[in-house]
């Protein structure tokens, strides 16, 4: 019924019924493809009369496919076996050689599959598998598999073993005596008999990313098994007219491989012999646990080995050989090749700092930047501004709102764990960095934090607070409406930017609308409207003289402002000498006090524009009136 190797010497042959001693124990009986043979020695299990242990002459090879023939041995009543060909190998499963491929949480209402939870996993390597000792962990529910084989490229359906009947026609069926799916979500981990992490799934219902499917009755499948690690972008709500693909190819099966490196985040301090490292996703154990792939500057080292957070091992704790001193910056570099959980590697020489923080006092952290009407599908979000000279650790700090008692409420922790932020630094805090960062630019996604929970923030109006945990605020923000530019026809998708980070939090005048042309807010790095100035602007060409001949040289004209004032629309369009109008660049675009656009020496009907002098004249204006005009020359030449 089964073959398993389990050494390199050793292979365990099981059969459906008990066996006659003699036959059973006859070395003849048995052979073994690709080189191996005969074995030296067959013995029936002293205590299970259905099992037989072989000794080989010769090694097994890891990870190649064998195949054992059988005949001749006999039952209790002298039926002999038939010619019998069963394929093995002898191999010990790395990560993700089985992974969690499909997840019926919420079975009712049925479509058309019974009304059962399972779990399917599949089978990754050309290999089969016995699961046997390894352990399903649902939650806090370890149920542990018995002898079952889950054969290369194949699939195994894990459930309840009052839905074994109902599921077995569907494929291969491994049934607990005890069974239950979370509907909203729970972690799922399939672990090996050492306890060492195979496969894991963080299930949660936006998994489904479909708000009628994840209701009920339709299976979460995963989209690339390659790509086990990806979370919620890996996962969708099944789309085969049975609800879901219990023991087949997964409905929604497609490419979507990982092709990013991983990143070292940044460090926290534990306390001062301790730090924490965050990578950007999760991590191969074996490399981030080997404290050989760290060095630190300052006298200090790895002290013994790290401990990492499973199952993803996407943040990893490091103790120090001594003690950090105060008023020391430090660097931990990785100095070898580690890699995320499907192998592409993290940059040689990747570093972070940490070092032992400052209190943080009010004024030291400013709100700089508030989306409370985001676009949909992306949810809001707060940027503030380490504005001291301190280094400040957001363990404590939290985000909230205030009551109409103007008492903190939704008060919730920014950084439970620490984060440190340098001084000029910015971080975004948002409820969903991947919907954040696929919408809008940034120039340090890096800093761009998701939290478990923000406050709601009214779209229109509202207060945003950062205080400390035991409640002395540290900056407030009270916005409305009419601190958006009046000239926006719609303010959805549109955050307001503070244009001096010095000047008063609570200054309606301080703040502004993002401009337009860099997509309306900028997370994590330096506002549109930022301004530390009251008047004046200037536009600049580069260069005085350019050739669009594609040479690599001067190919393109650049046409770079900066202003002094916030919300200003610009209109920029470009005549030649004579007057004659040749394109527009700019046509009433909202534009922030400094930035740049490029003229590639084209007309408006996409010809290339003659070689000759030309004036780019741009008009500015602004909701309260002010207008200025700007006349500036350029020379477009070429060879003659």
């Amino acid at each position: 019924s089964s073959v398993e190797a389990t050494s390199i010497f050793m292979v365990d042959v099981s059969f459906d019924e008990f066996l006659d001693e003699t036959t059973a124990e006859t070395a003849s009986n048995y052979s073994i493809d690709g080189g191996i043979g005969t074995p030296s020695l067959a013995e029936l299990d002293p205590v299970d009369f259905t099992l037989v242990h072989l000794t080989l002459a010769n090694p097994l090879t890891d990870a190649q496919l064998y195949n054992l023939q059988v005949s001749g041995v006999e039952d209790l009543e002298g039926n002999a076996s038939v010619l019998d060909t069963i394929p093995f190998a002898y191999y010990v499963p790395t990560a993700f050689d089985i992974v969690i491929n499909e997840i019926m949480a919420d079975p009712s209402p049925a479509v058309m599959l019974p009304e059962y939870e399972y779990i399917e996993l599949y089978n990754t390597t050309g290999l089969p598998i016995n699961l046997e000792n390894y352990t399903l962990r649902i939650g806090t529910s370890d149920k542990a598999i018995g002898n079952i084989v889950i054969g290369a490229g194949d699939y195994l359906i894990l459930c309840d073993d009052g839905a074994e009947a109902d599921l077995a026609p569907y494929g291969d069926v491994y049934a607990f005596s005890s069974f239950s799916i979370t509907n909203g979500g729970v972690d799922i981990v399939l672990l090996s008999p050492a306890g060492a992490v195979l496969s894991f799934a963080k299930f949660q219902d936006d998994w489904y990313q479909d708000n009628f499917k994840d209701e009920g009755g339709w299976s979460v499948e995963q989209i690339d098994p390659f790509n086990p690690c990806a979370g919620k972008e890996n996962w969708r709500a099944s789309t085969d007219a049975k609800g879901g693909t219990p023991g087949q190819q997964n409905s929604v099966l497609s490419s979507n491989g990982d092709n990013l490196n991983p990143e070292l985040l940044r460090a926290s301090l534990v306390n001062d012999s301790t730090i924490r490292v965050w990578f950007s996703e999760p991590m191969d154990s074996a490399k981030v646990l080997n404290p050989f792939y760290y060095s630190i500057d300052n006298g200090i080292s790895v002290n013994g080995l790290p401990s990492g957070f499973a199952p993803e091992y996407q943040s990893v704790i490091i103790y120090l050989s001594q003690p950090i001193s105060g008023g020391t910056i430090y660097t931990l570099t990785g100095t070898d090749t580690m890699t995320d959980c499907v192998g592409n590697m993290l940059e040689l020489n990747s570093s972070v700092r940490f070092a032992i923080s400052d209190s943080i006092e009010e004024g030291d952290l400013v709100i700089n930047e508030i989306l409370s009407n985001p676009t949909e599908g992306v949810s809001d979000f707060v940027e503030i501004v380490n504005v001291s000279s301190k280094i400040l650790d957001l363990r404590f700090l939290t985000i909230a709102t205030l009551d109409d008692s103007l008492m903190l409420d939704g008060q919730s922790y920014i950084a439970p764990y620490g984060y440190l932020m340098f001084p000029g630094e910015y971080l975004v805090i948002t409820e969903d960095r991947t919907a954040l960062l696929n919408y809008y630019y940034s120039e340090a996604p890096n800093n761009v934090y998701e939290v478990g929970d923000l406050p709601s923030y009214n779209n229109d109006d509202g207060i945003v607070v950062i205080a400390m945990a035991a409640g002395n605020i540290i900056d407030e923000v009270e916005y409305n409406a009419d601190m958006h530019d009046p000239l926006l026809n719609t303010t959805d998708g549109v955050s307001l930017e503070r244009i001096n980070y010095l000047r008063p939090s609570n200054d309606e005048t301080n703040w502004h609308s993002a401009a337009s042309t860099v997509g309306f807010a900028t997370p994590a790095y330096l506002n549109s409207q930022y301004s530390d100035a009251e008047e004046g602007g200037e536009i600049i060409v580069s260069p005085d003289v350019f050739s669009p001949d594609n040479d690599g040289y001067n190919d393109v004209l650049n046409i770079s402002w900066t202003f002094d004032r916030p919300g200003l629309i610009c209109t920029m369009r470009v005549f030649d000498e004579r007057g004659r109008y040749v394109c527009k660049l700019l046509d009433s675009e909202s534009i922030g006090t400094e930035g740049v656009i490029t003229w590639d020496g084209k007309t408006e009907d996409g010809s290339k524009a003659a070689i000759g002098m030309y004036i780019i004249f741009t008009e500015i204006y602004s909701a309260d009136g002010y207008t200025k005009n700007f006349k500036s020359v350029a020379v477009l030449g070429g060879k003659m």
